[in-house]
């Protein structure tokens, strides 16, 4: 529900902003740059307008984040967006879209469930690396809860300790589909590199900072599952 709102909430916003963004600008810094804010603006509100009427393919909607992605980031300052505003909304975009093509349906052993280690409690004494055979489920972390959720449902897990390893886990697997947990800036670069295989993005919690001790919705992402699979 909440990337639902998050997604609605930008195609209103965005379809209204290149207007606005170009008065602005031709105040501040001239005709040229405000064309190229608009324009920047334009390319996101086609990405998003697309996805919004349900007509584009998963191809296009992937070469449309790359570029709307693309389009705003030299004008983050302009903007005055954050990094992860931006990643954030790849990864919201995406998933909606991917929910219009639900359920997927794909063999369980063929879906990967892609973890990261900063998940695992840093005092735990068993340091997981690519696989969660060792994890001990004492129930401190969401590791051990997740593994018997990917048990119970057939479906391949890995545990990444950075881009490298996970793009490991892919090629290994050879998924149909990736459920990934991870931070804004890996997920939607996850996403946009993971083409032509399907992947959902679940945003980690970060209440120590990144990557140290680390959190995700459960339930959210068991939803998200029973969505896209059941």
């Amino acid at each position: 529900m909440k990337s639902r709102q998050l997604f609605i909430s930008g195609v209103l916003v965005s379809a209204a902003l290149p207007a606005a963004i170009a008065a602005l600008a031709s105040s501040w810094l001239g005709a040229a740059v405000s064309a190229a804010a608009a324009g920047a603006v334009a390319a996101l509100s086609l990405a998003l307008g697309l996805i919004a009427l349900g007509g584009s393919s998963p191809l296009l909607t992937n070469r449309l984040l790359k570029v709307s992605s693309a389009a705003l980031r030299p004008f983050q300052g302009l903007f005055r967006l954050k990094h992860s505003e931006i990643e954030r909304m790849i990864v919201s975009i995406n998933n909606e879209a991917l929910l219009r093509r639900a359920p997927l349906r794909p063999r369980p052993s063929r879906v990967l469930l892609l973890l990261p280690h900063c998940l695992q409690r840093h005092e735990c004494e068993v340091r997981l690396q690519s696989d969660a055979s060792a994890c001990r489920r004492c129930g401190r972390c969401s590791i051990g809860t997740l593994s018997a959720l990917a048990e119970g449902r057939g479906m391949a897990l890995a545990i990444a300790t950075g881009g490298t390893s996970a793009r490991k886990a892919v090629r290994t697997v050879a998924p149909d589909l990736v459920v990934a947990v991870a931070c804004p800036r890996d997920l939607s670069s996850g996403i946009l590199d993971a083409w032509p295989v399907p992947a959902w993005g679940e945003l980690n919690g970060q209440p120590f900072g990144e990557c140290y001790d680390t959190t995700v919705d459960d339930s959210s992402l068991s939803g998200a599952l029973d969505a896209l699979l059941d």
